[in-house]
């Protein structure tokens, strides 16, 4: 178990940057919400993590495939992926995601 691992399990994660959002949710398993409806999470197909946005409607869909996320249908439904690239790609995305909503912290 890594060290961002651990944290995510004692501690609530600082999601104040898409670098510290991509971290909690590739590496510490975490699900941020937005305060539009939207879920960011982690979902392993074909053995890689990915990030998966959950929850939006055909005209964010739109707009999410607009800035660089992509669909895949999975026993039978349409899926939304961030791209998993190791240039700053997904970092740029989850940005202008930001950009327009916020994240919902939970105090559960």
């Amino acid at each position: 178990m890594n060290a961002i691992q651990l944290r995510s399990k004692f501690c609530k994660p600082c999601l104040e940057t898409p670098k510290q959002i991509l971290e909690a949710v590739l590496l510490g398993g975490v699900c941020v919400a937005l305060n539009n409806g939207l879920e960011i999470l982690r979902r392993q197909v074909a053995g890689q993590p990915r990030l998966e946005i959950r929850g939006a409607d055909t005209t964010t869909r739109k707009w999410l495939v607009s800035i660089g996320c992509f669909t895949e249908i999975h026993q039978y439904q349409l899926r939304l992926f961030v791209p998993n690239t190791k240039c700053d790609l997904p970092i740029q995305i989850l940005e202008s995601i930001l950009n327009g909503f916020s994240v919902v912290i939970n105090e559960n």
